[in-house]
């Protein structure tokens, strides 16, 4: 089967829980009846570095210089659906699968679409967003995605019960395809003792919830001083904020800030941790807390339901907008960590989850949309 990854969403991150998927997929194509194309504009992102390294898989690639005005333009998911038409049929396929929420404006001829919609932030977590231009694109974006798609892949059953609680008549299209735990956790052994460190590692979006950790970490260290908070991700334009607010609450020698490290590296962090923490208000799948559990680190995350699904049985859960609670939730994991058999039984739980498996359901999912066959 021939299909056309458009790899537009490449030009927005250098790499993160989206460009990890999709790189991971890539990776399984080889062998596999998937006869790729690529639709390539100028990027950073180590997926689409990845891709340069193998020579796309061997597949056909259409390059799209994107300069100046014109450039940022065929990053808007309106202009670039009127843009694809023409991209697509230079290209030509049987199933048209971009990397982000941006399809054709129309379907035409026999070429199907799929679309992969992670999550419903910008619907769920619509007043945490400033109402620019690109907020309103990429809901339009999500909407068209799930009116012009022939099926629509989403990371877990909390996600398609948000798609559906909006739009029910979608519900028909969507399958549900959980990510993978990455192989670099699946030789982590447990450590029996701890350091006195949380980890939280993301970015500082809106939704991810950090300045609630921060606040509840300043009253957790007024009791238990010797406790660090340690930070991960990129924070290039938040940095100075945050530096402030630690100076504000006093625990500026409290938080050490990695920025972004190597897999290697956060791996042996994560393994060394008290607990991760993962204050979100909004997720699809959840990387960290899966990745957390591969680790073996004690968990405590927000109760949303996208972390209830993967965590159930094996995380301390925290009501989202609680400072109270996560600070009740911190000193109890700090006082009471999980026993080395609860950590074994998290880390089975999260080696449960392949990417093997992942890509084997994404091409039944190609072979259903081709065959006409319902999700």
């Amino acid at each position: 089967m021939n299909v056309v990854y458009d790899l537009v969403f490449f030009a927005k991150e250098p790499f993160g829980g989206i460009s990890r998927m999709w790189m991971e997929l890539f990776r399984r194509i080889p062998g596999s009846p998937v006869d790729p194309a690529f639709i390539v504009g100028p990027s950073d992102n180590l997926a689409q570095k990845y891709l340069e390294s193998q020579r796309y898989l061997g597949g056909r690639v259409e390059h799209e210089p994107r300069v100046g005005f014109f450039g940022k333009l065929a990053l808007l998911g309106a202009w670039r659906s009127l843009k694809l038409l023409t991209l697509n049929r230079r290209v030509g396929a049987d199933i048209f699968h971009s990397t982000d929420y941006i399809n054709p404006l129309v379907t035409w001829g026999s070429i199907k679409i799929v679309t992969t919609i992670h999550d419903m932030v910008f619907w769920d977590q619509a007043d945490r967003f400033t109402k620019n231009i690109w907020f309103w694109d990429k809901r339009w974006s999500t909407y068209h995605a799930l009116r012009v798609s022939d099926r629509v892949v989403t990371v877990s059953e909390a996600s398609r019960d948000r798609i559906v609680a909006r739009f029910p008549w979608a519900a028909r299209k969507i399958a549900v395809i959980p990510h993978g735990l990455d192989d670099s956790f699946r030789r982590v052994a447990i450590r029996q003792t701890k350091d006195k460190r949380f980890l939280f590692i993301g970015s500082r979006n809106c939704y991810k919830n950090f300045d609630l950790l921060v606040d509840a970490f300043a009253r957790f260290s007024r009791d238990l001083p010797d406790w660090t908070l340690h930070v991960v991700g990129e924070n290039a334009s938040s940095r100075a904020g945050e530096a402030e607010l630690y100076r504000r609450l006093g625990i500026s020698d409290k938080i050490v800030d990695h920025g972004l490290i190597g897999q290697a590296d956060l791996v042996d962090l994560m393994s060394r941790v008290g607990a991760i923490v993962i204050p979100s208000l909004n997720e699809g799948f959840n990387f960290p807390l899966l990745e957390a559990m591969g680790a073996g680190a004690p968990v405590v995350s927000s109760d949303i339901p996208a972390s209830r699904e993967l965590g159930e049985g094996h995380v301390r859960f925290f009501p989202m907008h609680s400072v109270d609670s996560l600070v009740t939730a911190l000193r109890d994991v700090a006082e009471r960590p999980p026993s080395t058999a609860q950590l074994l039984a998290a880390q089975a739980h999260a080696r449960s989850f392949t990417w093997d498996r992942s890509f084997t359901r994404l091409v039944e999912v190609y072979e259903s949309v081709l065959s006409g066959k319902a999700a």
